[in-house]
Formats: structure tokens, C-alpha cells, sequence
């Protein structure tokens, strides 16, 4: 992995997203790719096809738009393509296995949070000082 890993985040709710966007922005990094939706999840498997797209880091929500296995389908789908990638299972299931990390959406628990989830892939800390 490169000093900044290319990181994508599929995830139906914007608020999560959001969440993503702005934890990586204190930890000095960017979400390249986020897809909304099943169509946009495929848009990014085209680009990952295509060689214009090479992900480190995949944080991926369960539930995307059609049921509660699109996470993990489409966890399968990126290893198959890029045997490499990181995926965070980004959840309110504390039971999901299909992740290298499972980040719950709902909890306190700061080990358990997409916080800790990319320091431990990306070595870099959570930069709580540039929250005002």
C-alpha cells in the first residue's frame, strides 16, 4: 500500500458516508470512489475491470439497496479483483464476518469504530485537533 491508500466507500445512507468523508479528512486521507447505490457499486467494478482503479481500502456497508448480503457480495467481488484490498465491514451486525475489519455503525466502542478499523490498515492516526 502506497503512503495514501485509494480508498472507496459504498453505503446507501449519507449520513454514513459523510461519517467516512470526514474521519478520513483527520487522518490526512481521501475517499476516492463512493458509490450509492447497486449501480454505482458496478460503476466501480467496471473501473477496478478496467485497470483505471486499483482500491486498498474498501469500506462497505451490508445493506446497499437490494438486500442485507449486497456488503458481502460485493466484499467477494473486490477480492476476486484486487486479492490485495482491505475490506471493512461498515455495520450495525456485529455478527458480519466478510470483512479483514468489522467497524459498527451503532457502537461506543472505540475499538470497534471505522476510526480504529483505518488506523490499523493505514498506520495513521485520527488527528482529533482538527475537529473545532
Amino acid at each position: 500500500m502506497a503512503d495514501l491508500p485509494v480508498i472507496i466507500q459504498i453505503d446507501d445512507d449519507e449520513n454514513y458516508l459523510t461519517v467516512g468523508e470526514i474521519i478520513c479528512f483527520n487522518m490526512g486521507l481521501t475517499i476516492r470512489v463512493t458509490a450509492r447505490n447497486v449501480n454505482e457499486a458496478k460503476a466501480i467494478i467496471s473501473q477496478i475491470e478496467q485497470k483505471k482503479l486499483k482500491p486498498d481500502i474498501a469500506i462497505i456497508s451490508s445493506f446497499i439497496e437490494v438486500d442485507i448480503d449486497d456488503g458481502m457480495k460485493l466484499a467477494k467481488k473486490l477480492r476476486e479483483l484486487v486479492p490485495s484490498i482491505k475490506i471493512i465491514a461498515y455495520t450495525t451486525d456485529k455478527d458480519t464476518t466478510w470483512g479483514d475489519a468489522l467497524a459498527e455503525k451503532t457502537t461506543r466502542d472505540s475499538s470497534k469504530s471505522l476510526i480504529a478499523a483505518l488506523e490499523k490498515f493505514t498506520n495513521k492516526p485520527f488527528n482529533f485537533n482538527n475537529i473545532q
